[in-house]
């Protein structure tokens, strides 16, 4: 018997089964040029190549909802009019069909990894599966066959992409376990969907990990077992019955507007930034929206999305969700966040520059865009807009002004909107906090992003490896933070929410329960546990408990009262 303990939980759960080992195919591309009377026929190649793909990802199509619609966002990506038209362009360049792909898919996988939020740059992956593909289609390689699994396995890899995964008969998939990969990424979706247990990061894994042997793997401890005990494997069958009813419980929890034992309310809300998120957040029984990170439709785009695009996208996303609240974040761009059609001056700090509300006060015609397109659609559903980063009342109040110039020329339009539609504010900077009282007389509601206020209280670069033992996103300064938030909230009878990160670590949940917190915004993945411990929790008997934790000086200190609350 061997156990190997390493990576990253992505999916929890138990699963046995023998080890199979993935080995991927690499790509090899030459920088071959073309002449000018083969353009044509390389670009009717290029199209084909994706033509081909395509017609693919339609036949892989199973009965499992939540992969299908992986599988429909990997045909969105891959037609993108701007990764296709940089293709075409190369081809005219006088490179072939292939290199062309490879060089526009890597701008877009560049673009993605250059950006500080796991949610955008695990987007990469998927892309990097997009170019895999097609250029094997073009260099006339089959797609892989799996027929050969018809047993329970173990799969092992450096990296399983989402269209690998979905061609699969994942009913013998009993484990995943990745060297590289992205505990949010599409396949980690997947695997979630289908209660596929995942570990990834998992360093040496196929070098650690002999091929077909019996082995159970133990996602939530983050460890394969080979060749275990008859004893060790009667228990872990015995843990996979207890796991398999928590998942059933869990979904009971789908309908249920979650309150605590001693009867508070509390929303359970989603983070989305596409259609995707949106159907998974609905499929998991969100109380509603509360935050639509809407960079994703400008950074999807060649040029600025329209009016149109976005009052369309908007509609559509409040119908979907009926009378439950939609917070649609104004653009948040900037900072580690570039448009690839927009030039932003060279700055020393980007992160204290040029980025979220300064740049749409900045580029008001841009901003007004926005904005009438969210009016528009505000007659649609229950939507609320949040304005990031703000830091001064100053903005508050300009952003106000241009919603009226908005309002105004929608009125000699004749056009509908609400007049009563909610503004709020994202809190991610300490300037925010001690202006909270003065903020809350001009704003309808407050939400915590905790990622940035964290890393600017801090003065920590969340981003920078070489300081990262500093940091902690559970610390006296923060938690202190957001008490004063959660208290002049209720001071002026206005709700508060919290979006960041912090929300959806299960670790603070009671804690912010206890601290008074209204509303989680979460990712999808996480609605329902979020959701079980609101309906066990009692706030009367943490309150105190939960102000000693906060009171803690140290990091140490603090994460020790924790555990025992």
């Amino acid at each position: 018997m061997k156990t190997v303990v390493r990576g990253v939980l992505s999916c929890e759960g138990i699963g046995i089964g023998k080890t199979f080992i993935y080995e991927n195919r690499d790509i090899k591309i030459e920088k071959k040029h073309i002449e000018d009377s083969n353009i044509l026929n390389e670009i009717k190649l290029l199209k084909k190549s994706i033509d081909t793909y395509k017609s693919y990802l339609k036949s892989i199509k199973k009965n499992n909802k939540e992969q299908n619609e992986i599988l429909d966002a990997h045909l969105q990506m891959i037609d993108d009019p701007v990764i296709i038209k940089n293709a075409i362009k190369y081809v005219t360049d006088n490179y072939s069909a292939e290199y062309s792909i490879k060089m526009a898919l890597d701008e877009a996988i560049i673009t993605m990894n250059s950006i500080d939020d796991e949610y955008i740059s695990l987007r990469a992956l998927d892309y990097e599966d997009i170019k895999t593909r097609l250029i094997h289609i073009i260099q006339g390689e089959n797609f892989l066959d799996f027929s050969n699994i018809n047993e329970e396995v173990i799969l092992v890899s450096d990296d399983i992409s989402p269209s690998v995964l979905s061609s699969i008969d994942t009913k013998y998939i009993k484990g995943i376990i990745l060297e590289k990969g992205g505990a949010k990424s599409h396949t980690a979706l997947i695997a979630d969907a289908l209660n596929i247990p995942l570990i990834v990061r998992f360093e040496k894994a196929r070098e650690l990990i002999d091929e077909n042997h019996l082995a159970i793997i133990d996602a939530n401890e983050r460890s394969i077992i080979i060749d275990p005990t008859d004893e060790i494997l009667e228990d872990y069958k015995n843990k996979i019955a207890r796991h398999n009813l928590k998942i059933t419980k869990l979904k009971k929890l789908i309908q249920v507007n979650p309150k605590t034992v001693d009867g508070k309310k509390i929303g359970v809300l989603a983070n989305i930034g596409n259609d995707l998120d949106l159907k998974n957040a609905i499929y998991n029984g969100a109380n509603g929206v509360g935050l639509f990170r809407t960079e994703f439709l400008y950074m999807n785009m060649s040029s600025f999305p329209s009016e149109e695009f976005q009052f369309n996208t908007y509609r559509r996303t409040a119908k979907k969700l009926g009378e439950k609240p939609l917070t649609i974040r104004t653009l948040d761009i900037g900072g580690d966040k570039p448009l690839s059609y927009y030039k932003f001056k060279k700055e020393d700090n980007p992160f204290l520059g040029l980025r979220a509300i300064r740049f749409s006060l900045l580029e008001k015609d841009i901003f007004k865009i926005q904005l009438r397109a969210i009016l528009r659609a505000s007659i649609y559903g229950d939507i609320k807009i949040m304005l990031p980063l703000i830091s001064q009342v100053e903005e508050v109040y300009l952003v106000k002004n241009i919603l009226k110039e908005c309002m105004n020329e929608l009125d000699k339009q004749k056009i509908s909107y609400s007049p009563n539609i909610e503004i709020g504010i994202m809190s991610e900077t300490p300037s925010s906090v001690f202006l909270a009282k003065d903020l809350l007389k001009i704003v309808d509601f407050i939400s915590i992003g905790t990622n940035d206020l964290n890393q600017y209280t801090l003065a920590l670069d969340r981003g920078n490896d070489t300081i990262i033992d500093f940091y902690s996103d559970i610390n006296p300064s923060i938690l202190r933070c957001i008490k004063i938030l959660i208290d002049e909230s209720h001071r002026f009878n206005k709700q508060i929410s919290m979006c960041g990160a912090l929300a959806g670590n299960l670790k603070v949940t009671k804690l912010l329960l206890g601290l008074g917190l209204d509303n989680f915004s979460v990712v999808p993945s996480k609605i329902l546990e979020v959701k079980k411990i609101i309906e066990e929790t009692d706030i009367n008997l943490i309150k105190e408990k939960s102000i000693s934790v906060i009171n803690e000086s140290t990091n140490k200190e603090l994460l020790d009262k924790l555990k025992e609350l």
